[in-house]
C-alpha cells in the first residue's frame, strides 16, 4: 500500500496552529515536508504539543532577514510542489517570496498563505492570533461582559480550509500541469461556524415578520445535567424517538407526556429531569444509559481524559509515539482513515536545523500535462450526499463551492436540519448551498434502482447515517462497492463503524464534550477524576455560570467534523488520481474535534499541570482586558514582543526584567497592564499600540453574523457571494473557504427538498410515464407534481 501523498514535497514557512496542522495532515499522508524556521526557531517549539503537530517533518533553518537566506529559499521553493506560509500581507513580497515573484520559475507550484484577516481591509495587517480575529470578529461578545473563547476553531477551520483548497489545487495540476495560489484566514475558516443566523437580516416581507429564533427541539433533547457525585452529562436525542427513549430510561415518560399536555413551562420541566438525574451517581446512569443504543449521552471530559474514551481508543484514534526531545507521548491519530491509502505518520518531531542544508530529492520525470484549465477545481466532479444536519452535509457544501456537482437524497419531510428553526428551511440553507435535491424511498426495490443510478455516475459517496441502519436500507459501503468500485466512499461517522460506541446516536454536543471541548473551555484539570458530592443546589449555581462561559460558536462539534468530511472526500479524490484506487474513507466526529483541541489531546512522560486557563484568557500578555471605555484582547505572547509593550505601558519594573521573571510574575503582570489599560480607552490603545506593532484589539461588540456578512473586512476582501434561494430570494451567503486564483470556486443557492427530483430521474434515462408511476406510488416526490390524493 501507499499513502495518498506519498512523493509531494511541502515546503513550509508557517508558523502558529492553522499552519502547522495543515502539514502534518499532508506529513501524515506521505507527503515530505521540510519546515523552514528562523535561527530562534518556531515560537511554538516550547509547547508540548509542538512534538505531536510537526511529527515526520524535517527542519532546515533559513535567516530570511539575510541575502542568503532568502536565495536558499527561493531555491528550495523551485523544488517544491506546495508552499505553505502564514506570513501577514506583504511580508513574502518583501522577501521575495511572493507567488508572482516565484510563479516565473515555478508555473506547477501551489502557493498557500494562511492570513488572520484576508490580504486586504483595514485588518489585514493585523496580527492574526485566534483571539485576536475573535475579538474583532464578534465571538467574544457575551450578555454581560466579553469572555475568552479557548476553543480554536478558526485556526482549525483555516487548516481544512488551507487543505482543500491545496488539494482542489494538486487536482487541477494533476490535469494541467499548471499551478496557482491559494489564499484563506481564519476568518474564512471562523464562517463554518456560522450556520445560519446570518441569513435573517436579509430576510424580507413576510419572510422577515416570521418567528425564526430558538428552536423546534424540546429543550430536554439537548440538556447538560450533573449527578450526585459530582460528574457532569450531556445529552443529545434531538429525535422524537431518542427523547422517548431518554425519557424511559430516568423513569419519566408518563410524567413527561402529562407536563406537556398540561403545558408546563419548559424551565419547570427541565428542573423536574434535572432533579431526577441528580439522584443517582455517574456510574449508575452510565450503567442505565449504556443499555440502550437510542440515548445519545457523553459525559464531560479533560481532552486528556478524552484519549481513554472507548471508542477513541477502538478506533486507533490514539498513537502510542516516541519524540527525540518529549520521550514516550500519545498523540492524535491520523485525520481520515482511508483503506487503501492509509496514512503513516512517521515518528518523531525534528530537531531544530536537524537536517543541515538538505533540500528536497531530485524531482522525478513526470510526462507533461496541458488540458485546459476548468472553470472551476471540482468541475466535472460529482458528490452523492446520504446524509442529514450539518455535522456531514456541510462538508458536501464545500466541495459544490469548488464546482462539484452535489446530488443530496432525501425522504419525503426531507433532512431535519430543514426544519430546526420555527421558520421551515431557514436553519438548512447553509448546508444545503450549491447542491441539487432528489426525494427518492431506496428502501423500495425502484428506488434502490434509483440510488444505484446515481451511485455509477458519481466519483464520491457520502453518508452519515449509523451503520445498523445503513446496513439495513442498503446504502452502507459493501452494498454500493458492488455498483462502483471505483468511487471514493466517505463514512462521516460520530463515532465509527464498528466499536463499542459506534451504535449510538450523536449530535454536535454530546461530541464536543466526549472530544473534551467543554471542560477545556471551562479550564479544568480533570474532569471525571476526583468527583465529590454534589448539592442540587451547588449544581444549578454551577450550571448558570456554565452557561455564561460557553465558548461561543466555535464550541460547536458539528462545524469541525464538517470541515474534516469536506477535506476527507478531497483527500480520496486526489488520492485515486494519483493512484487509480476508490476506496472507503472514514472520518469521526471524535477525532475531528480531538484536533480541535490538539494541545490538550496530548500526553507525555513527566508531564506537569494544564496550564492556567480562566474567563479572560491563560496569561498576561495574551488577555482580555477592561479599559477606560470598553475592553481589549491583548495578544503579545512572543520575548520580541515586550520591549514595544513595555515602552508603551510604562512597565519597566525590575519583576519584569527578563522572560523567566515575566513568567514567574504573570498575576503581578496582569494587574500592571490592567492598571495601565484603564487609563484609555479601547479604541485609543488599539490605535496607539498598532503604531508600535503591539496586537491590541479592541472587542466588537456587534454580532458574529453581521462581521461574517456585512464587515469592511468581508466586503473588501470578497469573502461573500449574491446567490438566489428559491424561497428567501436573492441574498449574501459566505463564499468559499479557500480562494484559488487560476480556478475560482462557484458558490450557490440553497435548494429545496426534492426540487431537483424530476430533472435528475429524466438525467437518468426515466420516462415521463416511468416518472408519473414512481410519484403516484410515493417512491419519489416533486414540489412541483405532488402525488394525488
Amino acid at each position: 500500500m501507499t499513502t495518498a501523498l506519498s512523493g509531494l514535497r511541502v515546503l513550509d514557512f508557517s508558523w502558529g496552529l492553522a499552519g502547522a496542522i495543515t502539514t502534518m495532515v499532508l506529513a501524515d499522508n506521505g507527503a515530505d515536508v521540510l519546515k523552514v524556521e528562523p535561527p530562534t526557531g518556531d515560537p511554538q517549539r516550547a509547547m508540548p504539543a509542538f512534538a505531536q503537530w510537526h511529527r515526520g517533518k524535517r527542519s532546515l533553518v533559513v535567516d530570511l532577514k539575510t541575502e542568503a537566506g532568502q536565495d536558499d529559499a527561493r531555491r528550495l521553493a523551485a523544488e517544491a510542489d506546495v508552499l505553505v506560509q502564514s506570513w501577514r500581507p506583504g511580508v513574502a513580497e518583501r522577501l521575495g517570496l511572493g507567488y508572482e515573484q516565484l510563479v516565473p520559475s515555478c508555473p506547477g507550484l501551489v502557493y498557500c498563505s494562511i492570513t488572520g484577516f484576508g490580504p486586504r481591509g483595514p485588518l489585514a495587517g493585523v496580527r492574526g492570533y485566534e483571539a485576536v480575529v475573535a475579538a474583532k470578529a464578534g465571538l467574544l461578545a457575551y450578555q454581560d461582559r466579553p469572555r475568552y473563547s479557548a476553543i480554536a476553531g478558526g485556526s482549525f477551520s483555516a487548516s481544512q480550509a488551507a487543505l482543500q483548497g491545496i488539494l482542489a489545487a494538486l487536482y487541477v495540476h494533476g490535469r494541467t500541469g499548471v499551478g496557482q495560489k491559494v489564499e484563506t484566514s481564519l476568518v474564512q475558516g471562523l464562517t463554518g461556524f456560522d450556520l445560519y443566523q446570518w441569513l435573517g437580516p436579509q430576510l424580507k416581507g413576510e419572510l422577515a415578520e416570521q418567528p425564526r429564533a430558538g428552536s423546534t427541539f424540546l429543550s430536554i433533547m439537548g440538556l447538560v445535567a450533573f449527578t450526585g457525585d459530582g460528574a457532569w452529562l450531556q445529552f443529545a436525542n434531538f429525535r422524537p424517538h431518542l427523547a422517548a427513549a431518554f425519557l424511559e430510561a430516568i423513569g419519566l415518560a408518563d410524567w413527561h407526556r402529562q407536563a406537556l399536555e398540561r403545558k408546563e413551562p419548559a424551565s419547570v420541566i427541565n428542573e423536574v429531569v434535572l432533579r431526577r438525574l441528580h439522584e443517582k451517581t455517574l456510574d449508575e446512569w452510565m450503567e442505565i444509559f449504556l443499555r440502550s443504543d437510542d440515548i445519545g449521552m457523553e459525559p464531560y471530559r479533560t481532552p486528556a481524559e478524552a484519549m481513554d474514551h472507548p471508542q477513541m481508543l477502538h478506533n486507533g484514534h490514539v498513537l502510542d509515539v516516541v519524540d527525540p526531545v518529549a520521550g514516550k507521548t500519545r498523540q492524535v491519530g491520523p485525520l481520515v482513515a482511508l483503506a487503501a491509502t492509509p496514512a503513516a505518520p512517521r515518528a518523531g518531531a525534528p530537531i531544530l536545523g536537524q537536517h543541515g542544508s538538505d533540500g528536497f530529492a531530485p524531482r522525478p520525470a513526470a510526462p507533461p500535462r496541458s488540458g485546459p484549465l476548468p472553470a472551476a477545481p471540482l468541475a466535472g466532479v460529482t458528490v452523492l450526499e446520504l446524509a442529514w444536519f450539518y455535522a456531514a452535509p456541510f462538508g458536501t457544501a464545500l466541495l459544490a463551492d469548488l464546482g462539484a456537482r452535489v446530488i443530496k437524497v432525501e425522504g419525503a419531510d426531507g433532512d431535519p436540519h430543514r426544519y430546526q428553526s420555527p421558520l421551515r428551511e431557514f436553519s438548512g440553507v447553509k448546508a444545503l448551498q450549491g447542491k441539487e435535491s432528489i426525494v427518492v424511498d431506496y428502501r423500495t426495490p425502484d428506488g434502490k434502482e434509483i440510488l444505484h443510478k446515481l451511485v455509477a455516475r458519481s466519483d464520491i459517496v457520502m453518508r452519515n447515517y449509523r451503520q445498523q441502519n445503513s446496513m439495513a436500507t442498503g446504502d452502507d459501503y459493501e452494498s454500493l462497492r458492488q455498483v462502483n468500485p471505483d468511487q471514493v466512499y466517505l463514512y462521516a461517522a460520530a463515532y465509527g463503524a464498528d466499536g463499542p460506541y459506534a451504535t449510538r446516536p450523536a449530535f454536535a454536543p454530546t461530541m464536543g464534550v466526549a472530544a473534551g471541548h467543554r471542560a477545556y473551555q471551562l479550564g479544568w484539570s480533570q474532569a471525571l477524576a476526583g468527583l465529590g458530592v454534589l448539592t442540587f443546589d451547588e449544581g444549578m449555581e454551577l450550571l448558570a455560570a456554565q452557561r455564561k462561559n460557553s465558548g461561543g460558536p466555535t464550541a460547536n462539534a458539528d462545524a469541525a467534523a464538517a470541515m474534516v468530511v469536506g477535506t476527507a472526500q478531497l483527500l480520496g479524490l486526489v488520492a485515486r488520481e494519483r493512484t487509480g484506487l476508490g476506496q472507503y474513507a472514514q472520518t469521526t466526529m471524535l477525532c475531528s474535534n480531538a484536533y480541535v483541541v490538539s494541545d490538550g489531546f496530548f500526553g507525555f512522560e513527566g508531564e506537569g499541570p494544564a496550564g492556567h486557563r480562566d474567563e479572560n484568557g491563560v496569561s498576561a500578555r495574551y488577555r482580555l482586558y477592561p479599559t477606560g471605555a470598553g475592553w481589549v484582547f491583548l495578544a503579545a505572547p512572543l520575548p520580541s514582543d515586550w520591549p514595544a509593550l513595555r515602552d508603551a505601558l510604562a512597565l519597566d519594573d525590575p519583576r519584569f526584567a527578563t522572560e523567566d521573571d515575566r513568567q514567574a510574575n504573570d498575576s503581578a503582570l496582569v494587574e500592571a497592564i490592567g492598571s495601565a489599560l484603564l487609563a484609555r480607552s479601547a479604541a485609543d490603545w488599539e490605535a496607539a499600540l498598532a503604531e508600535r506593532d503591539v496586537t491590541c484589539v479592541e472587542v466588537s461588540t456587534g454580532s458574529f453574523s453581521e462581521f461574517n456578512i456585512s464587515s469592511p473586512t468581508v466586503v473588501e476582501n470578497d469573502f461573500t457571494a449574491e446567490v438566489t434561494h428559491p424561497l428567501f430570494g436573492t441574498h449574501l451567503r459566505h463564499g468559499p473557504v479557500a480562494t484559488l486564483s487560476a480556478t475560482p470556486g462557484a458558490p450557490g443557492p440553497g435548494c429545496l427538498v426534492g426540487q431537483h427530483t424530476l430533472p435528475i430521474l429524466s438525467e437518468l434515462g426515466y420516462t415521463d410515464e416511468e416518472i408519473d408511476a414512481l410519484l403516484e406510488q410515493r417512491i419519489v416526490h416533486s414540489p412541483e407534481r405532488p402525488p394525488s390524493g
